[in-house]
């Protein structure tokens, strides 16, 4: 069974004539007659379209039919129109967009979630330039809430720095377990209404982090939530709070640690940077340039530096020895390995010594061959 459309051009309006037919061997059937009125076109010649069958209904997406709260869920429909259109009606009174063929494809998929427990009638509308919309038969999904057991376990309290400074970036870490093995991804509220994207999937477990810098100062409660690969999330984890101070040159020290030191906090060329092991320690030129001194950020400790030659000698942990030595060039190194590589004259004053004996012994050599100096023999006969 199928139908032709006659389009017939009229001066502003077109009415198609929609023949219906039967076909046989020895004659043609007429089964009926239907005149339809379509909007303003414009046609130089007549045309004859052949078009699918009227009763055709779109089949039922396909997809899962039980689910949990808040997981997203695929649902497709197949098709190789690329005319056709489609929308998706959830059942919650929500829709997708009118969505239709990408590139090579042959069907149409949709993702969605539903934040409340019920049964949910899942259907397809469909339109093409030959038909109206037609809505497909329903997809019956079932939607409960997820057990306590199903959800990822409460994330360890985030590890990471507990002080800080305005618009310097930390990173900050945390682990959580699935009771169901599933791999997990965590994300970060920093306290400050922002909340970090989630990060790669990792093994139950494990753990992963991400960095953020604070635009002002204050005291912020950071905390971690993790999700499976199915989407359930589990509940915050507990809070790190975290002090952060205002810096407002951006050299690397808080404005109240400045005025504590007497250094500038307006001037961002005054404090440098010096990374010891993981901890990034300061050289501090106070007020005026009349004294330098290291400033120890994990002690808190202050103490003077020392000079040889262009190198900064750095006594870290403030008992009167030198620790490290540092140039700009090498950058630094523990002092005694840099001092024995760099001290040939240690034993200087006994190599002089040894030298003057070595050139006394030469001198009487050289005399004695050119007969200024000579050794004999006296005998002495007695009577």
């Amino acid at each position: 069974m199928g139908y032709i459309i006659m389009r017939l051009e009229t001066s502003k309006r077109m009415k198609t004539m929609g023949i219906f037919v039967s076909a046989s061997v020895s004659r043609l059937v007429i089964i009926g007659l239907t005149v339809l009125l379509i909007g303003p076109l414009s046609i130089m010649h007549g045309t004859v379209v052949l078009a699918k069958d009227s009763s055709y209904i779109p089949a039922a997406p396909s997809g899962p039919t039980a689910g949990l709260t808040t997981i997203d869920y695929d649902y497709a429909i197949s098709t190789t129109n690329p005319d056709a259109h489609w929308m998706f009606d959830w059942g919650d009174g929500t829709y997708s967009d009118w969505v239709s063929l990408i590139g090579s494809e042959d069907y149409v998929v949709q993702s969605h979630n539903w934040s409340s427990p019920g049964i949910y009638n899942v259907r397809v509308n469909y339109r093409s330039p030959y038909f109206e919309e037609i809505w497909s038969p329903s997809l019956e999904v079932n939607i409960t809430e997820p057990n306590e057991t199903d959800l990822p376990n409460k994330p360890a309290a985030p590890l990471g720095e507990t002080a800080g400074i305005t618009n310097m970036s930390y990173s900050y870490s945390t682990y959580a377990t699935d009771n169901n093995g599933d791999n997990v991804q965590y994300r970060f509220d920093w306290g400050d209404g922002t909340v970090s994207n989630w990060t790669s999937l990792v093994a139950s477990g494990s753990s992963s982090h991400r960095a953020h810098a604070w635009t002002y100062a204050g005291t912020y409660a950071v905390k971690a939530q993790a999700r499976d690969a199915y989407g359930l999330r589990s509940n915050w984890s507990d809070p790190l709070n975290v002090s952060i101070e205002k810096d407002s040159d951006g050299d690397g020290l808080s404005d109240r640690t400045e005025a504590t030191l007497g250094s500038n906090s307006s001037d961002p060329v005054d404090v440098f940077g010096i990374v010891i092991g993981d901890v990034t320690h300061y050289i501090v030129t106070i007020s005026g340039g009349d004294l330098v001194l290291f400033y120890n950020t994990t002690g808190e400790q202050i103490s003077a530096l020392g000079y040889h030659n262009d190198d900064i000698l750095i006594d870290d942990n403030c008992d009167g020895k030198w620790d490290y030595i540092y140039d700009v060039v090498s950058g630094i190194a523990p002092y005694q390995e840099r001092s024995e590589e760099e001290s040939p004259f240690e034993f200087f004053w006994l190599w002089v010594i040894i030298g003057i004996i070595i050139a006394v012994i030469i001198i009487i050599l050289v005399l004695f061959k050119k007969g200024y100096i000579y050794f004999y023999e006296e005998y002495v006969t007695e009577e």
